[in-house]
């Protein structure tokens, strides 16, 4: 359930559920427990809430009954059916393990409710069915800007989003954003509004880039048809606004959104086939006859849709055993919110379940249900209710909104001091002192939940107290920094007027990309306060907060941070805007360029693997026309090496090529790169190089040059031996064609110009050529460009040495190989991993570590080639 506050998600969620509409004391948090309906019957067509005792005996009867069809079954048709559907409960992914504690399990568990389970667990294998019983699980959130960013860190993609829009205030109509507290309304984000229509194209495009979980029972090709459908209500219909006028203006606004939107990564519901879109309701009608069938079309309406559509396979099949798991779960919390791990094994052998699997059906409980389960960092804690994280998250993030102190009490025990209270609005900062002086679940402690939000980035540590973005206040009045030709705009700097100069290293853009209509789709929800944390966890570079002055941002949506590598290198602006993110680096030190970058591109990632996004995010810059363009378009990076991209929406193609202050983000040109000796090389260039080679008076020996040039002895080298066994000309020829052609380790060597082929000479022992080609080209080399491969390497280079890694499809989890193959001493690497839950972190900071020469190494290409060849050869060696 989606929507802008106030807009009547939990009423029309009520209503959906045949229930009478709820008082309206208080706004909703991040998110509520799932609740979990069926249909009464075909004939009657009404959704009913269900709970764990009425699941547990259906499901006890669905068994009996499917137990005894297996009886009436003749013996050959019952083998038949018993391979085609014992796949539901015996498949390889599900099969469980009889555990030998499992007969102690009736003394670890409530007697009364563990014969239930038993009796369950004894009926799935004579049942031999796939039990056809339908449930949804329906999750309610809330519709503050903040609480919405934090929900995909809870929630995953749905099956179907029901989006709440009011049809009172206009689609586009700025809405009033309030917060409720006993039937009192607080304004929240007073400087920040959106309208119906933004609010709704943001859900749709944000849902269109999330992946959507598959459980290992699903069809392997469910996810090439699937996509996330949404269903529209337009609450409060009895208003006196809403008028046949103003319903159909709404229509004509969603009609625009439906079309192609399959391409578009998202599927709307139309509540008439080929009429109305939007379906309008008054979700507060008195209980009685009325609301019953207000209810009844409701329900019709979407199962409807849902049974023309079921090829989508939009269900998530469940191990009854799983399920029957679930139920049990909440049986034995009751009004609790929190199980702790030695209950739920104990709940698990009940049902036959050993460790191993428990901890699976947990991992899919996590991903589907509100149930959550953190294993990486409390490991004995189950959330059967989110409530515990949820209500105290919700409660801090309010703490930042206009609400007048005698309601306070209902969000604290005890009332915060003015000083908390500004450090938490003004500057996102908060301690444990103020945690403790919440309402809570006594059940969790308070540092658990630190750890919880440190764990899933939503908060950091800072030498202040604890950072978290969402409490900050948005910038601008329209929510985000409004679009400038130079990137940051002097109103985003207060009064200094502060106009960045775009001469010296252009803003670098973040825009997602989507691949089938090409359109560039806005930020998605969720992403910039994690990518915030996220930089602000490096080590290298260290993201800090500048003083607080006004020429700096810290908003919601605006940070600025001065980055040290070890020093103070200058100063970054990370802004989100409505369909890109913007990085300024104002800095005279551009070798940093790079590393930057890199570390950008980093958060960004993490972020999106946290909240399931689909990788569809691109590097951009401005439209790079030399005159301005009204069009707003992007010119995405298509080849940084070829320094080539490729405009949005202009006709013609932008050349920035060789333009310094857009490429200085991927590699650091120098000043030399201007002339003939390090100008880059491509497969034009092959007949003036070999004809340079015979001048020079070459001697052949095409095998050790291509060595030295970067190319693999397998399989680059040993095919052209194979190709041209008597042929060194022939040979030669195709040598240097892959070397200009950057094959291999090429680049890592120094690329392809007359520099890297006069360090490759001199290296193979004939310095008389090397010294030839040096006086025709005129080239005069720099004390420390005379061996490339060899030279040490630093932290700047961690960008070039990352895209190498992927280059070698080396897969993260070989971090400590890799570690320990680069002389890292193991004690090292130990630090690293108890440091760091991911594995992709891990490598990261085993780099960093290499390349600032810790444990006494002196990084170089060469020793990172041979590291990588090394660790080839014993997966080869392994497999073989």
């Amino acid at each position: 359930m989606l929507g802008p506050p106030g807009s009547g998600k939990t009423c029309s969620q009520c209503l959906l559920l045949n229930k009478d509409p709820p008082p309206q004391n208080n706004s909703t948090p991040i998110a509520c427990r799932a609740v979990k309906a069926t249909r009464i019957s075909i004939e009657n067509g009404l959704m009913i809430e269900v709970d764990a005792k009425a699941l547990r005996s259906r499901l006890a009867v669905d068994l009996k009954e499917a137990t005894t069809k297996q009886k009436e079954t003749p013996t050959e048709d019952r083998d038949t059916k018993s391979k085609e559907e014992s796949s539901a409960t015996d498949s390889p992914e599900t099969k469980v393990t009889e555990s030998t504690e499992s007969t102690d399990a009736a003394s670890d568990y409530h007697s009364y409710i563990s014969k239930f389970y038993r009796d369950i667990v004894e009926a799935i294998p004579r049942a031999k069915a796939k039990l056809d019983r339908h449930l949804v699980y329906i999750v309610d959130s809330g519709g503050q800007t903040a609480f919405q960013e934090l929900l995909p860190l809870f929630t995953r993609a749905a099956s179907l989003n029901i989006i709440t829009l009011d049809l009172s205030k206009g689609m586009h109509e700025k809405l009033d954003l309030q917060y409720r507290i006993d039937g009192t309304s607080f304004s929240c984000d007073s400087n920040f509004s959106y309208t119906n229509n933004e609010f709704l194209n943001n859900v749709l495009s944000s849902g269109a880039m999330l992946q959507l979980y598959h459980s290992p029972q699903s069809k392997e090709d469910a996810a090439t048809h699937q996509c996330p459908e949404y269903f529209v209500l337009g609450t409060h219909s009895d208003d006196v606004k809403v008028t046949p006028q103003k319903i159909a203006e709404f229509n004509e606004a969603l009609s625009t959104l439906t079309s192609g939107t399959e391409e578009k990564g998202y599927r709307i519901i139309s509540a008439e086939q080929n009429g109305d879109i939007i379906y309008p309701v008054n979700t507060i009608l008195e209980s009685g006859p009325k609301r019953q069938e207000e209810s009844k079309n409701l329900c019709d309406t979407i199962f409807d849709f849902d049974d023309d559509t079921s090829d989508n396979n939009d269900t998530i099949q469940l191990p009854v055993r799983w399920f029957a798991f679930e139920l049990a779960l909440l049986e034995e919390a009751g009004n609790n919110s929190v199980l702790y791990m030695n209950d739920v094994l104990s709940i698990g052998r009940s049902l036959k379940l050993n460790e191993n699997d428990t901890k699976a059906a947990l991992h899919h409980l996590h991903n589907v249900t509100i149930i959550l389960y953190y294993p990486q960092v409390l490991p004995n804690i189950v959330f059967i209710d989110p409530h515990p994280i949820l209500d105290i998250l919700s409660h801090l993030l309010a703490l930042t909104y206009k609400i007048k102190r005698k309601f306070l009490r209902h969000l604290t025990r005890e009332t915060p001091s003015e000083s908390e209270l500004v450090a938490l609005s003004k500057k996102g900062i908060f301690t444990k002192s103020l945690l403790d002086k919440l309402n809570d679940d006594q059940g969790f402690s308070k540092s658990d939940f630190i750890k919880l939000l440190l764990h899933l980035c939503i908060i950091v540590e800072t030498q202040d107290g604890y950072f978290i973005p969402s409490a900050l206040p948005p910038f601008g009045s329209t929510g985000s920094l409004p679009e400038s030709d130079t990137g940051i705009i002097s109103s985003a700097f207060g009064s200094t007027g502060l106009s960045p100069d775009s001469n010296i290293i252009e803003s670098l853009l973040i825009v997602w990309h989507n691949p089938v209509t090409k359109e560039i789709l806005p930020v998605p929800r969720g992403i910039f306060p994690l990518a915030v944390v996220n930089l602000m966890k490096f080590k290298q570079p260290q993201f800090q907060f500048p003083p607080d002055l006004q020429e700096y941002l810290r908003c919601r949506d605006a940070v600025s941070f001065r980055v040290h590598v070890h020093e103070f290198i200058g100063t970054i602006h990370f802004i989100k805007k409505h369909k890109h993110i913007e990085i300024y680096f104002e800095t005279d030190q551009l070798k940093y360029c790079p590393l930057i970058c890199e570390a950008v591109t980093e958060a960004i990632h993490s972020s999106s693997e946290a909240i399931n996004l689909k990788p569809l995010y691109k590097f951009a810059f401005a439209c790079c026309s030399t005159k301005k363009c009204e069009k707003k378009c992007y010119c995405i990076v298509t080849n940084e090496a070829e320094e080539k991209v490729e405009c949005t929406l202009c006709r013609k193609p932008a050349i920035i090529s060789g333009q310094e202050k857009y490429w200085n983000w991927f590699h650091i040109t120098h000043a030399e790169n201007s002339t003939k000796a390090s100008k880059s090389l491509d497969i034009t260039g092959l007949q003036k190089v070999l004809h340079l080679l015979r001048e020079c008076h070459f001697n052949g020996d095409w095998e050790g040059l291509g060595l030295e040039l970067g190319l693999y002895k397998q399989p680059t080298l040993s095919n052209i031996q194979h190709s041209y066994t008597r042929e060194r000309e022939a040979a030669l020829r195709e040598c240097l064609s892959a070397w200009l052609q950057r094959t291999d380790a090429v680049n890592e060597y120094g690329g392809a110009t007359y520099v890297s082929l006069v360090n490759a000479l001199k290296g193979l022992g004939q310095k008389t050529v090397a010294d030839d080609i040096c006086k025709k080209c005129r080239i005069n080399l720099p004390q420390e460009e005379s061996s490339i491969v060899n030279h040490i390497l630093d932290i700047t280079c961690l960008r070039e040495v990352r895209l190498l890694l992927s280059d070698h499809d080396l897969n993260d989890s070989k971090w400590r190989d890799l570690g320990g193959q680069l002389c890292l001493l193991p004690e090292t690497l130990n630090v690293i991993e108890h440091h760091y839950f991911d594995d992709r972190w891990r490598l990261r900071e085993t780099l960093v570590k290499w390349l600032e020469g810790a444990d006494g190494v002196s990084p170089s290409w060469a020793s990172l080639v041979k590291a990588l060849e090394d660790i080839a050869a014993e997966l080869k060696e392994k497999t073989s």
